[in-house]
Parts: C-alpha cells; structure tokens; sequence
C-alpha cells in the first residue's frame, strides 16, 4: 500500500464474553463456537482478503484497496451475520454469539504497520467499553477526535459531567498499560478516602481527579506512551508535562476547577524532587498527596512499558520506603492499614 500509493483497511474482531462459553460449557465447546464462527467469516470476506486468528477468541482481517468507512460497513454485516447465527454446542443446544469489531485504516487513520494493529485494538476496546456487540470506526472514535483538538474534552466536560467517563475510555486507549490503570487508582484512592475519614464532598472530589488525573497523556504521541526503550531527554520532559496539561484543561471547567490543583500536583514529592512545580512537603495539597500515593500503588503492581509488575507485598515495601521523602508518611500508613481492601 505504501510502495503503489493504495488503500486497505483493518478489522480487529473479538468474541464476546468467550470466557463465559468455556466456563459455562466447557472448553471443547469453545473450540465449537471457534470453528463456527471462522467458517462464518470465510463467507463474508474475498478471495484477496486476508484473514487469520490473533488471539484466543480474536481473528484480524486485512482488506486491500478499502478505505475505513467502506471497512466499516463489511464490519458491520459481519457481526450482523454472527449474532443472527446460532452456534450448535457438542452436547446439544444453542447458545447466541456476538462479537465486537474494531476498524482501521491505512493511511487515514494510521501511517505503519504497527500503528494499523494498535489503533483497530483501541477501536475495539472502544466498542466494548460501549457495550460490545458493535463496530467501532477508530477515526471516528473521541480518542482520535480529542489528539486532534484536546479542548474538546473542555467543551464535552463542561457540557455534562456525564461525559467524564467518555473521556477516560478515549485516554485509556492512548496504550493498554492504562486500561485498568484508572480503576485501580480509583479503588485506591476511595479505600484511602475511607480509611482517612474524609468528607463527602472531599471523596467525590478525590473520585474525580482520579478519573481525570491522566488525561493530560492525550496530547502525548502514543508512540512515546508505548516505548520500551528508555526515553529521551525531550520524550521525558513531554511525559512530565502531562500533570500541567491535564490541570490548564480541567480549569477552564467551572464544575471542575477545583480538582485542577490535584491533577496538577499528583507526581509532586514531599521532599521537593517531584513535578511540575518542585512543591514540598505541606506545600502540597493533601488530596494531591492521597492521589500521589494511589497512583504509585497502582502503577507499581501493572505492567508498563519497560517495566514489570511487582507484587503487592513489594509495592508495600516501595511505599514505606518512599513515606518521607516521595510520599505523605500518615498516608502511606494509611494505605498500610487498609492493605488488605486493595
């Protein structure tokens, strides 16, 4: 496509809830269900496309010569196909199936092989995080229309808070490693929030800055987030610079100005080595400091980019060893307290 100047598309297809059918009926009738559904989808596809299993309940399509939105419609029969078709299990009886397709393309919605792959992947994250069962377009998704204007999260946030979690689905696409990354900074900070006795209203502000406290990572190449590599002084600094992006959006928000200074402030340090302001101590705001050790825990015990999980008991360890100097001590004993919550 590159050398001939030429269209294709790409299509990331996922079955849904397959885990379900293995647990539910067994593993031979997965293999059913597997061999069903590729003989479906030779049928829907041409001669010229190339179709082949990913994963264990994933199949990838590469369509010459079609542009996204063409792609898209294929997509859309194919898993109009799958969810009209019922699936015979080896022991007798019928059980529905669908599955959830995500959609990319070349060159429009990506400029490499390996950003066809990951973009179709976030595409169908998109889908299922929507409910499955569907097709999503990657270059119509909110990621791709955010990267193009991040004030959009601006005028969607200000818009509704209903559409803060539209936001975080479109920043945890940026790369896998942050797929479940907000949810456990959010468990994290809710336990730490009941733990330290908080107010109300001091937890719901809590709750929200740790949904929002990356979207700052929107502006950030996906290329850099995904890097194994270690990053360079300028990949770096545009890491750092998440935490001040992420406020400067969140304070031109009336109903959400006050959880700027949390965004801003969560990779700041008690002795002053943090940024982006170098605060120490009781400079920082004490949410912030709630936020900072949540966000560690959580981070510590996912895998990132060049970097393995480590255990809880390990990240345990990491945290009392930090209390002091990286993080609030009483927070840090908090989160001790409360370890086997987590």
């Amino acid at each position: 496509a590159q050398r001939y100047g030429k269209l294709f598309a790409f299509l990331f297809l996922d079955i849904d809830y397959f885990k379900k059918v293995n647990d539910s009926h067994g593993h031979e009738a997965g293999d059913v269900v597997l061999k069903a559904l590729a003989k479906i989808l030779i049928k829907q596809f041409r001669d010229v496309d190339i179709l082949a299993r990913y994963g264990g309940e994933e199949f990838v399509v590469m369509l010459p010569e079609i542009d996204g939105v063409t792609a898209k419609g294929v997509a859309e029969r194919v898993r109009r196909a799958v969810a009209a078709t019922p699936f015979r299990l080896p022991g007798g009886g019928e059980i529905a199936v669908t599955v959830s397709i995500g959609v990319s393309c070349y060159p429009a919605c990506a400029s490499s092989p390996k950003e066809v792959v990951s973009r179709a992947d976030q595409a169908l994250y998109i889908a299922k995080q929507a409910g499955r069962n569907r097709v999503v377009l990657y270059r119509e998704t909110l990621k791709a229309r955010i990267e193009k204007d991040p004030g959009l999260i601006v005028e969607l946030l200000t818009e509704s808070l209903e559409n803060v979690l539209s936001i975080v689905t479109a920043v945890s696409c940026k790369a896998p490693f942050f797929r479940n990354h907000v949810d456990m900074v959010e468990r994290t900070a809710m336990t730490l929030a009941q733990t330290l006795a908080l107010s109300p209203e001091e937890r719901e502000t809590l709750r929200l800055a740790s949904l929002l406290h990356d979207i700052g990572m929107v502006t950030i190449p996906d290329a850099v987030l995904a890097k194994t590599d270690s990053l360079s002084p300028e990949e770096w600094e545009l890491i750092k610079r998440h935490a001040a992006t992420g406020a400067e959006l969140l304070q031109q928000v009336p109903a959400l100005r006050h959880i700027a200074p949390l965004v801003r402030h969560h990779h700041e340090r008690r002795d002053g080595q943090g940024y982006p302001d170098g605060l120490k101590g009781d400079e920082l705001p004490y949410l912030a400091r709630i936020l900072a050790v949540a966000d560690a825990y959580a981070a510590m015990i996912a895998d990132w980019p060049g970097r393995q999980a480590i255990t809880k008991t390990e990240a345990k360890a990491k945290l009392q060893a930090g209390a002091g100097t990286q993080f609030d001590p009483k927070i840090v004993q908090a989160l001790l307290e409360s370890f086997e919550a987590l």
